[in-house]
């Protein structure tokens, strides 16, 4: 495109957003946002896939239905390609998009979706805290850096039902807004794929243990996986549902690796969880004090309770690939957010001598601040540059 690489024009668009962001005044920071959502659609239009992609092989299941119509589609679910006889959200979301006029629209208008729905919940949630523009910047541009872009536009269904969740659970817990339309999401995302089924396992745990303390949940979510693999497994014993069938499939294969990877991208996401536990801790004391009257907490929770699953998760290589790749980015953005404007908000109504007389763990956020922005605004750069030149993007191409 314009004689650029895939990967040049992805940092174009990254380096773009922020100049933009950094121009304009706070209350038009929805340009940005918008922007860098069409202009990664339309990077992903563009993309090339390799044989060994997922997209490749969908481009085959579209022309597929493009030539034949609904006897197209008819034709792959009694084959049950992907299961689709069990996934009906996968099966009619393609045979929509069979409907358009090439298959190029299949990664961008995925992309379209998925980014529209992460920069909506961070709009969302800069918007209702008042956060400043700098705050701002900072979390959208972890989520850029640390989201696996190729990922999701080479892979569609993971990303998109991950997406799904999560903006649901942002709008059911912190905005208890649209909460019908969130229940339907989370059904619709549970039918694209089934690893959806823990984050929104999550949700359920977040609003059941709620009066419960956090810290006993944490423990909990990094003892259940094990548990939770056996369960799966007796149900689908009794069960003749292929949609558990399929779950359980997926629990044999991967909940019971034998090791840890020790490869470099499941080292960098192991790094970014510990960043988002940092945020996580960090903020803690805000989103606590808060917890009676801000429904924030309750997504706070839920995103505490995701992290330490996660722990539990170390030796599942791929299930906790596919929450880092997909959920650690935005909760780790959101949080950071609103955390910082919550600081923010604080300090202005202390007394002068707060750092000398203030409670000690508060005091211990203030003074740290500077180290705390430090290490974010350089795990931001760190990554961008690995996904620059040893992620998934290295293999992008026109």
């Amino acid at each position: 495109m314009l004689g650029l690489s895939a990967l040049t024009w992805f940092v174009i668009i990254v380096a773009g957003y922020a100049l933009l962001l950094l121009i304009l005044p706070r209350e038009y920071m929805w340009i940005p946002f918008v922007a860098v959502v069409v202009a990664m659609a339309i990077l992903a239009y563009h993309i090339v896939p390799d044989e060994t992609d997922d997209l490749y092989r969908y481009y085959g299941m579209l022309d597929i239905m493009r030539e034949r119509g609904k006897a197209g589609l008819d034709y792959i679910v009694n084959l049950n390609w992907y299961n689709w006889q069990t996934y009906i959200t996968f099966r009619y979301y393609f045979y929509f998009l069979s409907f358009f006029p090439n298959n190029h629209y299949l990664a961008a208008v995925t992309i379209f979706i998925v980014y529209g729905l992460m920069f909506l919940v961070m709009y969302k949630a800069a918007r209702r805290y008042q956060v400043s523009k700098g705050y701002v910047l900072l979390g959208t541009l972890f989520f850029l850096s640390t989201y696996w872009f190729y990922d999701t536009a080479s892979g569609i269904r993971n990303g998109l039902a991950f997406a799904v969740v999560i903006a649901c659970a942002y709008y059911h817990l912190a905005e208890k807004r649209n909460i019908t339309l969130c229940l339907f999401g989370y059904v619709a995302a549970c039918l694209l794929h089934s690893s959806p089924i823990l984050p929104v396992a999550l949700v359920v745990l977040t609003l059941l243990t709620m009066k419960f303390n956090s810290k006993f949940i944490n423990v909990i979510m990094i003892l259940g996986l094990a548990a939770g693999g056996a369960f799966i497994q007796m149900i689908a014993a009794k069960s003749h549902s292929e949609f558990i069938s399929s779950i359980a499939e997926k629990s044999v294969d991967h909940s019971a690796d034998s090791g840890m990877s020790t490869n470099t991208g499941f080292l960098v996401n192991i790094v970014t969880l510990v960043i988002v536990l940092i945020v996580i801790w960090y903020f803690s004391v805000y989103y606590d004090r808060d917890k009676a009257t801000d429904p924030m907490y309750r997504f706070y929770r839920y995103s505490s309770t995701t992290a330490f699953f996660m722990i539990g998760c170390l030796f599942s290589s791929l299930i906790f690939l596919r929450f880092a790749r997909w959920i650690l980015p935005i909760m780790g953005a959101v949080l950071f957010m609103v955390g910082m404007q919550k600081q923010a908000d604080f300090v202005k109504k202390q007394p002068p001598n707060f750092i000398y007389t203030g409670e000690k763990k508060m005091v211990l956020r203030v003074r740290t601040q500077g180290a705390m922005l430090l290490v974010y605004f350089a795990y931001i750069c760190v990554h961008f540059l690995y996904a620059c030149v040893g992620s998934s993007l290295i293999w992008m191409h026109f």
